[in-house]
């Protein structure tokens, strides 16, 4: 078949998150994303991170985020037992998260 470095060309990227869900009920997070690009001999390399914070709420089941700005985010959210500790479970409009509870 034929073969171009277009056609060969690969891509793989990473995000590792942090949320910290304060007593005080303030919560900040922490994004690290790392991705690899590359066809032939031209290879790119992207690391960056972000961070926000806000205020949560919590109650019957829903979890509220807000940040600095004002804006907000309604999440469902069970916290389940699992094999491998405790799991905090978000659904947030159409997208859900699961996030590992770590003391």
């Amino acid at each position: 078949p034929w073969e171009t470095d277009w056609s060969r060309a690969r891509a793989v990227s990473e995000t590792s998150s942090t949320m910290i869900l304060a007593g005080d009920g303030t919560w900040s997070r922490t994004d690290e994303d790392h991705m690899i690009v590359g066809s032939g001999d031209v290879w790119l390399e992207d690391k960056s991170s972000s961070a926000s914070q806000g205020e949560w709420y919590a109650g019957d089941g829903l979890l509220y985020m807000v940040w600095q700005d004002g804006s907000y985010r309604e999440c469902q959210y069970r916290v389940e037992a699992t094999g491998n500790g405790r799991q905090l479970r978000l659904l947030c409009e159409q997208t859900g998260e699961i996030w590992n509870l770590v003391r």
